[in-house]
Parts: C-alpha cells; sequence; structure tokens
C-alpha cells in the first residue's frame, strides 16, 4: 500500500471515532441545566403595570412636526369608495343553481307566504 492510501484510511477512521465520541457525549451524557423558579405575586406585578401606566401617561407628542409645510403636501388620499353589494347567501351549503339560492339581503320567498289563513 502507499503512504497516501494508509494516511487516507488513518484520516477516515479518525473521523468517524470523533463522531462517535461526539454522539455519545451529546446524546447520552445528562445535560440538564437546573433552571431557577422565581415567583411574583399578582400585587407585585399590578403595581408595576400601574406605574408604567402613570409614565404613560406623561409622555406628551408634539404635532407641529405633521402641520409643517414640508410633510403635508407628501400626503395623498388613495381611499377607495366601495359600493354596497349583497352579503353571500341565505343557505350557503345549498346546491348551486337550487331554489334556496336568495342573497341575503333579498326577502325570502316562503316569509311573504306565511300570512297565517292558509286553513281553509
Amino acid at each position: 500500500m502507499s503512504n497516501t492510501k494508509i494516511l487516507t484510511n488513518v484520516l477516515i477512521a479518525a473521523v468517524i471515532i470523533g463522531a462517535v465520541i461526539f454522539g455519545y457525549f451529546h446524546y447520552f451524557t445528562d445535560t440538564s441545566e437546573t433552571t431557577s423558579v422565581t415567583t411574583i405575586s399578582a400585587e407585585d406585578e399590578s403595581s408595576e403595570f400601574a406605574s408604567l401606566l402613570r409614565s404613560a401617561r406623561d409622555v406628551e407628542l408634539k404635532t407641529d412636526l405633521f402641520s409643517g409645510g414640508g410633510f403635508s403636501p407628501q400626503l395623498s388620499d388613495y381611499s377607495v369608495v366601495l359600493p354596497d353589494r349583497p352579503k353571500g347567501r341565505s343557505n350557503p351549503f345549498a346546491v348551486p343553481g337550487s331554489s334556496s339560492m336568495t342573497t341575503a339581503s333579498e326577502p325570502e320567498a316562503e316569509a311573504s307566504d306565511e300570512t297565517g289563513d292558509d286553513e281553509e
């Protein structure tokens, strides 16, 4: 065998042994860290929240930046007015094309027939 082939085999064996050692220590050793649990009472949290809320009330926003001449010409209204359209079907589970395919904005045919004096 030549020296390069021996060197290649030794390097491959070293990599395999290193991978096995790494795998053993990575998967089979107990690395669970103990975490400390601190308990905070509800009173502490509510008082901290109340103090933050009080400090937020003191914030003043200066709006003179937006009323200046350099900012307002760059604003454009791109709003689109949507027309009123019927909203959906009265029975969304009905087969398309059936007689119960009225829209929710149209009155039901059954509701107009219920007058109560059909018993003659």
